[in-house]
């Protein structure tokens, strides 16, 4: 692990011992987790000291991290699994940071994606996948038990995002309007009424589709990027950031869209801010999720998109402040990293560059 202050040079703080690669990281007060190939790591911030909490039984393809509450960290991984029926099995469970625990909770031979917690802690909201972006159903998995206890009928396509109060669920989908006609639309179900029924709420600007929702820390509005076309599509375009206000239903843009400039969008750790950029624009727009509140914010030359699509994006990371944002860069191939980075001060367009190597999984923000 390093640490890397500004453009200097980079300081080494802890050495792993190997688990294979890294697939996510995430810090959690004094304890930093490591989800590695061959299983879930914990080291110890104050001494360096660590442990493998957990090994998989089989080796893990990618996977994710996702701290909730700053109490626990629900832990993801796609297996290699040849027995399953698209080769790939998932590994999910929980650690506490109270006790410093961790329990397995999913074992299965399928490829599913966990969406969050239940309202009450209990259970976790699990979404079967397969070769179809299309899903028809959330599955209820009982913490202590691992047993599914409840399936809940959705309509979704690629996109299904968990309310941060996990009261709500969110879903892109369309449905017909004639035999040969479709509409966008957002599928907002409350999930603590029963039967669950959505409320549909038809997009602008037909025929088009939400992209890449977000929901803001108080789980009262949503946020999303609105292009032209069917989510299958791949347009260079938009129609700008727009927002759901969860209790009216209603829908009003943000940002506007601009012509051939599809919005790059970058979400700060801890969801607090965004940032969007447009390709071929030196000036960007960054929001306060938390206040709506929206500021300009000017580029230097290579934190601007040169691609007019999403597609060849390379992450960038946004500081929990939204003062500061990271950027790293794909080879001309696309196929790795560079072993380079920019640090970019949003307020002055102030930029460092530094070495970065490849292979590096940025934890967080200090």
């Amino acid at each position: 692990m390093i640490e890397q202050v500004g453009g200097g040079a980079p300081q080494r703080l802890i050495d792993l011992p190997d688990a294979g690669p890294v697939l996510d990281a995430t810090r959690i007060n004094d304890v930093l987790l490591v989800l590695r190939r061959q299983g879930l790591q914990r080291v110890a911030l104050a001494d360096g000291s660590s442990d493998l909490m957990l090994r998989f039984d089989l080796p893990a393809r990618f996977g994710g991290l996702m701290p909730v509450n700053g109490t626990q960290v629900i832990y993801q991984a796609t297996v290699d699994n040849p027995q399953a029926e698209f080769s790939m099995g998932t590994r999910i469970g929980l650690y506490q940071v109270s006790t410093g625990t961790v329990q397995a909770v999913l074992s299965v031979a399928q490829d599913m994606h966990v969406l969050g917690l239940t309202a009450d802690g209990s259970g976790l909201y699990v979404l079967p996948r397969g070769q179809d972006p299309a899903f028809g159903r959330v599955l209820v998995v009982a913490l202590e038990t691992g047993e599914i206890e409840m399936e809940l009928p959705i309509e979704c396509a690629i996109f299904a995002m968990l309310s941060p109060d996990d009261r709500y669920l969110v879903t892109t989908a369309q449905r017909s309007v004639s035999d040969n006609e479709v509409e966008g639309v957002l599928n907002l179900y409350d999930l603590a009424s029963q039967p669950l029924t959505p409320h549909q709420v038809v997009l602008p600007h037909q025929p088009s589709h939400a992209w890449i929702p977000l929901w803001a820390p108080d789980s009262r509005s949503l946020y999303f990027l609105l292009r032209p076309g069917s989510p299958y599509d791949a347009p260079a375009t938009s129609y700008g950031l727009w927002r759901l206000e969860v209790e009216t239903g209603m829908l009003s843009q943000v940002v506007p869209g601009k012509p051939r400039r599809e919005p790059w969008v970058t979400i700060s750790s801890g969801g607090g801010w965004m940032l969007l950029r447009h390709s071929g624009t030196e000036t960007g727009t960054l929001i306060n999720l938390e206040t709506n509140g929206l500021e300009k914010v000017m580029l230097p030359p290579r934190a601007i998109p040169t691609s007019q699509t999403w597609d060849w994006q390379p992450p960038s990371f946004l500081s929990p402040s939204g003062q500061w944002l990271l950027l790293r860069y794909l080879n001309e191939d696309k196929s790795a990293y560079m072993d380079m980075a920019m640090l970019v001060h949003l307020p002055t367009a102030e930029r460092r560059s530094f070495v970065l190597p490849a292979a590096a999984v940025v934890v967080g923000w200090r």
